[in-house]
């Protein structure tokens, strides 16, 4: 047994060594962890944000307590990693608070079908819930057991405000992920590939399936018809984290009865910046523009060509001549007198500067127009 003095000891060097223990604790609570999951069980969400919060607390003082040391390699050694720190924090803060929101996912314990769940709302464009079997008020299950859509939005259906909403879709799976019951129209399990994970992305990819044209849940983006039979059109597949969303093109030959799904394999689907504008000129070329992330200025924005009506899309190159600054894509391209053009601008002097291109590969590359 231990003696008082003994824990006056431990308690002593716990506070001369608050960073180490911090370390320590952190370690063993990973270790807790991965042991859990082989069992298909993990903490509940609250008990990550404490110990989060603890672990954050102890590393702060615990380098205040290393700098009011009298060692002045410490000293520099905190002072790099103080500035480094800040660094990072004043260049990505916008992203690392977009990882922040879009992490969040409000936690409810509720009963489904006689049976206690775990409910983690994820409601930032569409509300998807996911239900884990209830453990104990610290553990949870660690597979997905239900997954419900309701849609677009952006409520929490347990808030007491939306009780009465029906989700637009559900799945019931089994202990190996294997959808056991749905009323999804469309699903079929050699077709179709779902994809999720623990955050609650959910991700259907479908490949070469014919939908109906009169399908509830279709979200159309954009679609072209060449004559009464033939049509393309861009529809939502899923939507991610970080204003994303995943896209699929299909094409109808039979006056929308049926449509067909071109990208040509399950890897090579497309993923956009919500609000990008599409075209396609004839049934086979087609554009993407993609404006890239709200409020980083267009980060990550770009011009997406397909010469094959969607099957496969890069990246048009633009060549441009003296130009240094950033160059925005101005709507989507279009044809001119048998000529594919696009407008462009740059930002000078807090106004727009216009410049005219032109492609003769359709679309691929595109030159100045002087």
């Amino acid at each position: 047994m231990i003696s008082l003095r003994e824990n006056e000891t431990i308690c002593n060097k716990v506070k001369r060594n608050i960073l180490i223990y911090t370390i320590i604790a952190f370690i063993i609570f990973m270790m807790i962890h991965f042991f859990l999951k082989l069992f298909s069980i993990r903490f509940r969400q609250w008990v990550y944000y404490t110990i989060a919060a603890l672990v954050i607390i102890g590393i702060v003082i615990g380098f205040i307590q290393m700098a009011n040391k009298n060692s002045k390699k410490v000293k520099i050694v905190l002072s790099i990693t103080g500035v480094c720190v800040t660094i990072f924090i004043t260049l990505f803060w916008e992203f690392i608070l977009l990882a922040l929101v879009f992490s969040y996912t409000p936690e409810h314990i509720v009963t489904k079908d006689g049976k206690k769940y775990v409910a983690y709302v994820n409601s930032f464009l569409r509300v998807n819930v996911s239900y884990y079997d209830y453990i104990n008020s610290f553990l949870v299950g660690d597979k997905e057991k239900i997954y419900e859509d309701y849609g677009k939005g952006g409520y929490d259906p347990f808030d007491g405000k939306h009780n009465d909403r029906e989700p637009v879709q559900y799945y019931y799976y089994d202990k190996n992920g294997k959808v056991l019951k749905t009323n999804a129209k469309d699903y079929s399990e050699s077709n179709n590939v779902l994809e999720k994970n623990n955050k609650n992305e959910k991700s259907v990819i479908e490949n070469n399936t014919e939908k109906s044209g009169n399908s509830e849940n279709i979200e159309v983006l954009y679609k072209k018809e060449f004559n009464d039979k033939i049509a393309i059109r861009v529809v939502v597949k899923d939507y991610i984290l970080a204003g994303r969303s995943i896209i699929g093109f299909e094409k109808t030959v039979d006056g929308g009865n049926t449509w067909i799904e071109q990208i040509e394999n399950i890897d090579d689907f497309v993923q956009i910046h919500n609000g990008a504008k599409f075209v396609f000129i004839d049934e086979n070329i087609g554009f993407i523009n993609d404006f890239g992330l709200a409020g980083t200025s267009g980060d990550n924005r770009s011009l997406q060509v397909t010469t094959n009506g969607g099957k496969k899309f890069t990246e048009a190159i633009i060549k441009l001549d003296n130009i240094e600054k950033e160059l925005y894509i101005e709507d989507v391209p279009y044809k001119e007198n048998s000529v594919l053009k696009l407008k462009a601008y740059v930002i000078e002097n807090s106004s727009k500067k216009y410049y005219n291109f032109y492609s003769v590969d359709n679309g691929v590359t595109w030159k100045q127009a002087y």
